[in-house]
């Protein structure tokens, strides 16, 4: 279960010894029978994937599957009738499901809980940016929603106060999708499958092992309540692709800490989510940007003589399939229709004032026109 279920267990666990001492007084058990204290190993089921200290929650992935199979249907609408979609996803107090979906189907705007925004800035910003997608000829958008994300002053962003903001903005058509409990059924994924069955060996790997300890020292079975060590109630963790146990109740500590300060409306809550969250919000940043970005004093960027790039898809629909390569091509695109016009001036000027260098200017333009 989630941390509710799992906190529950450890309070089991906790009041197990006084439970059995309570059975005995009433003579509902034998008062010589030797229960030896209760052990909990946990194994974290959530769509949420909002535990702390564990990578991947079973049952995250088959959800994620799920709502991105869902928005690609929804795209193929979208473009066929150039409309805006507004899409709802779950996730509670998590953004990991609305975060990693607005990637794989490459969505061009997202509301996170981690990362409110601003009160009076959020609309002019996200239009600002739908409207520049559509001028470099995209026809349609998708814009997703966490369920438990909000603007900077604490109120919940619906995707209808999102898709009115659109509509009146944009003068767009516009739609509202809310996935709901489909993105909690269906069949599971192999990932899924697979980290169960790993966490469940994990977990009787666990038990034998504390059962090896306990044989070995037969007064541990009869109370270990002074020895946190080895009653305390433990969580398998999905941690770099390897599964390791790790304290229940510092995990759901942690977890609960975060959904605090998030309430409070703290900053750095992005950082608690763990360095692959934080990487995959840099990634979607990158991968929605509609126009190429605008270089900064003291950053390093590309020249025309730097590099060349060259992007092979091995059949033609995947160039549309993958946010990242989508993003290049339409980059690739408005920024040489950018040079082109530049170099057209800069060119005939050249050439006005440099008749020795006309020779080489040629094989270049030959060399880059073979190139392309």
């Amino acid at each position: 279960g989630g941390d509710g279920s799992l906190t529950g267990a450890d309070v089991l666990r906790s009041q197990w010894q006084s439970l059995i001492q309570e059975l005995k007084d009433q003579s509902k058990i034998n008062h010589n029978l030797i229960i030896p204290d209760l052990q909990i190993l946990g194994l974290v089921g959530s769509i949420d994937n909002d535990m702390c200290g564990t990578d991947l929650t079973i049952g995250a992935d088959s959800a994620l599957h799920r709502i991105v199979e869902n928005i690609d249907s929804i795209n193929s609408t979208a473009a066929s009738h150039q409309r805006f979609f507004v899409v709802e996803v779950m996730g509670r107090n998590c953004g990991w499901l609305a975060l990693f979906a607005s990637i794989a189907t490459g969505a061009d705007w997202v509301f996170l809980p981690e990362f409110p925004v601003d009160l009076n800035q959020w609309q002019n910003d996200m239009c600002l940016e739908i409207k520049l997608g559509k001028k470099m000829g995209r026809s349609c958008a998708i814009i997703i929603v966490a369920e438990g994300a909000k603007d900077t002053a604490g109120n919940i962003l619906n995707c209808n106060t999102v898709a009115e903001v659109l509509r009146t903005k944009t003068k767009n058509e516009v739609r509202v999708t809310i996935l709901g409990h489909v993105q909690r059924g269906g069949t599971p994924s192999f990932h899924d499958r697979y980290m169960a069955t790993m966490m469940g060996v994990t977990a009787i790997k666990e038990v034998i092992k504390e059962k090896n300890n306990n044989t070995n020292n037969s007064s541990a079975i009869i109370n270990t309540n002074n020895d946190k060590n080895n009653n305390e109630s433990k969580m398998v963790c999905s941690v770099g692709g390897d599964f390791v146990m790790r304290g229940l109740v510092e995990c759901v500590e942690k977890t609960r800490e975060v959904n605090r300060r998030m309430e409070k409306g703290e900053k750095r809550v992005l950082e608690s989510r763990g360095e692959a969250f934080q990487r995959g919000m840099h990634d979607f940043k990158v991968f929605s940007r509609h126009a190429p970005r605008v270089a900064v004093v003291g950053q390093p960027v590309l020249t025309k003589s730097d590099s060349s790039v060259g992007i092979f898809p091995g059949i033609v629909p995947v160039l549309m399939k993958n946010s990242s390569l989508r993003k290049q091509h339409l980059n690739n695109l408005l920024q040489n229709s950018i040079n082109n016009n530049n170099n057209n001036t800069s060119n005939k000027t050249e050439v006005n004032n440099n008749n020795n260098n006309s020779s080489s200017n040629s094989n270049e333009i030959k060399n880059n026109n073979e190139i392309t």
